[in-house]
């Protein structure tokens, strides 16, 4: 039970995650920073 609980707010988190990156994208988007640091 637990690790299905576990799984179920991991992936809450990965979608919560994608969903600000999205956003994030999307304001850079209208503007273009000089400088993007790229993550590895």
């Amino acid at each position: 039970k637990a690790l299905q609980e576990a799984a179920a707010r991991f992936e809450e988190l990965k979608a919560q995650k994608e969903l600000r990156q999205l956003q994030e994208d999307r304001k850079n988007d209208k503007k273009p920073p000089p400088y993007k640091h790229i993550k590895v």
